[in-house]
Order: structure tokens, then sequence, then C-alpha cells
């Protein structure tokens, strides 16, 4: 709504509640705006009450036949017209009104403030959002799916999810939308991942990684989850997938290739091999070459093996 912002309530980054006010703007015009437009309905109400009176009053003349039908038909005529004028003054009370309504703006839903586009004393341009408010206690993850594997996906199904922004921290989501028209240029689809944000520590924007399960071959090497590192690259737009396996009683870092992720454990294409000892326990604090004691049954080395085919 154009006008002049005189008060923003809710700072950037602020958890705000459904229906607290947000913005306030200049309404002194409006105001007098809406004093005019009752005043019109005012008088309009008065018009159509004398154009009401001097019809009963010309009807009952006429049926004494001390007026003619044309009299009557005139002041019926004058009757009709103060009634249109009436609406017209009460339909332009109720602009005037909702124009004045529209110059406080409402949060529509719990959330959080994620942009404020003006200031206080700063004129609000027609058509201009001046304020964003998302829930972040769920995100939508998009994810681009080839059209090959794209009949394969249903609703519901468990997406795994990192986010290098977060140090590759592992996530769970579920497919909400599976898309029936994919992007004419790219022939993807473009699908949407549902996750719980309770810390919401996953914002708008971010870059993530999603891992959906489409099939699973026979003998393919399979490990824990949390036993895969992603790490960062320098502009964050990428992750290298690495583990540390231990060789000669030393944590060796080994590059892998991360593939499908199911259920806690993750299939590994490239880069490790059957029976390679995995060091699954505090892995995200050795570096390569720190000397490694293997305890057990402790439960900090895993023994690489290859999965059984399933979905």
């Amino acid at each position: 709504m154009p006008g002049r912002v005189t008060k923003l309530t809710a700072a950037l980054g602020e958890s705000v509640t459904k229906g607290q006010i947000l913005i306030e703007q200049d309404t002194r015009t409006a105001v007098a705006q809406l004093a005019q437009a009752k005043a019109a309905v005012a008088q309009a109400k008065t018009s159509m009450s004398f154009a009401s009176n001097q019809f009963k009053r010309t009807r009952r003349l006429a049926k004494s036949n001390i007026v003619d039908q044309a009299r009557l038909d005139q002041a019926r005529l004058g009757l009709d017209q103060s009634k249109a004028a009436l609406r017209l003054a009460e339909a332009g009370q109720q602009v005037a009104q909702s124009q004045l309504d529209r110059l406080t703006t409402y949060s529509p839903l719990n959330g959080t403030v994620l942009r404020r586009a003006t200031e206080a004393g700063e004129v609000a341009a027609p058509g201009v959002p001046l304020i964003d408010i998302g829930d972040l206690s769920v995100v939508h993850l998009v994810v681009e799916v080839p059209e090959r594997h794209i009949a394969t996906l249903q609703v519901g199904d468990a997406v795994q999810i990192s986010v290098p922004a977060l140090g590759g921290q592992g996530r769970v989501g579920k497919i909400a939308v599976v898309p029936h028209r994919a992007d004419t240029r790219t022939r993807t689809f473009a699908v949407e991942v549902a996750m719980d944000n309770p810390k919401a520590d996953l914002r708008v924007g971010m870059m993530a990684k999603a891992n959906i399960v489409l099939s699973r071959a026979d003998n393919q090497v399979v490990v824990p989850l949390d036993a895969v590192i992603d790490v960062p690259t320098a502009n964050l737009s990428e992750v290298t997938n690495v583990v540390f396996v231990v060789k000669n009683n030393q944590a060796t870092r080994v590059v892998v290739e991360a593939g499908a992720m199911e259920q806690g454990s993750i299939v590994i294409n490239s880069g490790l091999t059957e029976g390679e000892q995995l060091i699954v326990v505090g892995q995200r604090r050795v570096v390569h070459g720190d000397k490694v004691k293997i305890v057990t049954p402790a439960g900090a080395v895993s023994s690489t093996k290859p999965s059984k085919a399933s979905r």
C-alpha cells in the first residue's frame, strides 16, 4: 500500500506471531478520506429519506387523482436514484475503510522476519513487498531430479541431506512434492523435500546436498552414514566426501564417492574396498597420520562390507 512508513515493530530475524502488527503507515490522509466518505453516506441517507417521503405523499395524491401518473413516476424515479446514491456512498465508505486498514500490516502467520525492504520515514511504492515473513519450523529443499528417475519417487520417501555450511551435518527429510511437469530446458523435475528445522539453523537460500535412494545393487560397499565427512570447498558450493580408515595403525584420510543413503547407511561408489577398517567414532577429531589404537568391542572401528540389493 503506498504511503509513508511511520513505524516498524519487528526487527530482521525476529520471531513474530500471527496477527502481530509489523508495519504502520501514515494514516492522516486515509482518516480524512474515511470521514469524507462517512459524511457522504449520511447525506445520501438524508436524501433518500426525503425522496421516500416525497414518493409516499405523491402516491397518496395520485390515488385521489390530485396529481397525474407522470408526477408519481417522477417521484418513484427520485426515490430509486436516492437509493442508488446511498449504495454508491456506502461502497465509497467501504473502500475508504479498506484503504485505512491496509496502512497497518499484520503478520499472517507465526514465523521469522526474513527481509525488511523499508525503514521508518520511507515512502512505500505500490506493489513492492515491505517485509517477508517465513515459517522456518519446516523448510523445503528443491532437488532437480532427472526425468529417468522421477517415476521411482513417491511423496513420503525418505531423503538423506547434508548442508555444507553446517559442516556437512546429516539430516533426514521426506519428499513433499513430486511435480508432474519438467523444466523444458533442463529436462529435470523440481522435487520438494521437507525437513524439520526445530533449531532454525537451516536458512533460506542455503545450499544442500540430497541423496535419494533409487536402487541398490549387490556387492556395493556400505558404511555408516556418520562415518562420511562432507568437507566444503572454498566457495561452499560443493563438498568433498572423505572417510578415515586405519592403515598401519594410522588414521588415513580417503576421498570417496558417496552414493545413495538409506536408514543410517550410505553406499560408497568408489574409494573403499571390502574389508578396510573404517573409523566411525571420533572421526571428525582425527587428522591424517594420527596414531590409532584399535579398541574392541567399543565400536570405534568398523569393517566395510558389501550390501544386499534393496529398493
